[in-house]
């Protein structure tokens, strides 16, 4: 047998069993013209179904057909002793029934059984097409014809896909209520008095969208002066202006003359008079140098001791201008006594 022809039949079961729930073992009633045919041609019906269709078959007979075989005569008496090889069903005719009649009622108008129908009688063959869902066999001298999807079975799977693909009682129900809400409103929009009351208008969004918009950023707020921060600002300040002087000093002409006519000037000039607080911040002062001073470099360094030797010597002469203001005062009041 030839693979073409077993592809074939198992594909044109395939829809049989998809659309009509048709399963193994298929089960085939074959009538008396189909087995006394395969007998002529030495045919095992039993083993060559299987092997056409790629499947489990069985192969029943009725009482009705083997009744039909005996009338025939001697002839096909091999065809009966055939047909009793095979399982019997009951059909429920009385005693005298035709196989045509008899398969025609077994199979009904829409093969409830899912039976197949193996026979050569070609005006049976033509009924059983009309049923949907029936596959029919024949045999062609010594092959096995399964034969093509009738008309009639292809209008049914084609009705029975959109039926499937189609909107349910419940769905057209819902379909019918929206249509005839579209066609009230339709009517009231055109001025027509409607018994069903309007719809509320839809509110408008106001603004922008809110998710769409982006959000402000926060800007850092300076963190709160502490008294660490004040003493170490404090501190920078004195040094730049420690460092400021000494670049003054250093730009002035290194000639002694000058120094020594600057030194005359000063202790010529009245020196202010210096104050307990005056001598209090210088004293601060050089205490936050020494304290500031741990750590420096060395050009750092001379530059502070610089700066504290001409501190001193102005403290000096402040001390000096002191004394000779309160000399020159007590003199003249000894001087006022004595007038």
């Amino acid at each position: 047998m030839k693979v073409k022809r077993q592809k074939t039949c198992r594909r044109l079961m395939q829809l049989y069993c998809s659309s009509f729930n048709f399963r193994e073992p298929y089960q085939l009633v074959a009538d008396g013209t189909f087995v006394n045919v395969a007998l002529k041609f030495r045919i095992d019906i039993r083993t060559l179904i299987p092997t056409t269709l790629a499947a489990e078959v069985k192969v029943f007979t009725t009482p009705c057909v083997i009744n039909e075989l005996r009338q025939l005569g001697e002839e096909y008496m091999g065809a009966v002793l055939a047909s009793k090889r095979f399982e019997s069903r009951r059909c429920g005719h009385a005693h005298g029934t035709s196989a045509h009649e008899c398969l025609r009622d077994l199979i009904g108008t829409d093969n409830p059984h899912h039976l197949m129908v193996g026979t050569q009688d070609k005006a049976l063959r033509a009924h059983l097409r009309t049923v949907p869902g029936t596959p029919l066999m024949y045999l062609s001298s010594s092959v096995l014809v399964l034969e093509p999807h009738s008309a009639e079975t292809l209008a049914h799977v084609e009705t029975a896909e959109k039926v499937k693909t189609g909107p349910s009682e419940i769905e057209r129900k819902r379909l019918a209520h929206m249509m005839t809400v579209t066609s009230d409103t339709a009517a009231g929009a055109a001025g027509v008095d409607v018994s069903r009351p309007a719809m509320p208008a839809r509110r408008k969004a106001k603004g922008p969208n809110p998710l769409a918009v982006q959000k402000k950023k926060k800007q850092p707020t300076p963190p709160a002066p502490t008294k660490a921060a004040g003493k170490k600002a404090a501190k920078s300040k004195e040094a730049d202006a420690a460092e400021s002087g000494n670049e003054s000093s250093s730009d002035a002409p290194a000639a002694g003359t000058k120094r020594k006519r600057d030194d005359a000037e000063a202790e010529s000039a009245p020196a202010p008079v210096e104050t307990e607080s005056a001598a209090a911040a210088d004293d601060a002062a050089e205490a936050d140098g020494e304290a500031d001073g741990e750590g420096e470099g060395p050009s750092k360094k001379r530059r502070r001791h610089k700066n504290k030797n001409q501190k001193k010597k102005k403290k000096l002469l402040r001390e000096l201008a002191a004394e000779g203001e309160s000399g020159e005062a007590a003199v003249a009041a000894g001087d006022d006594g004595d007038a």
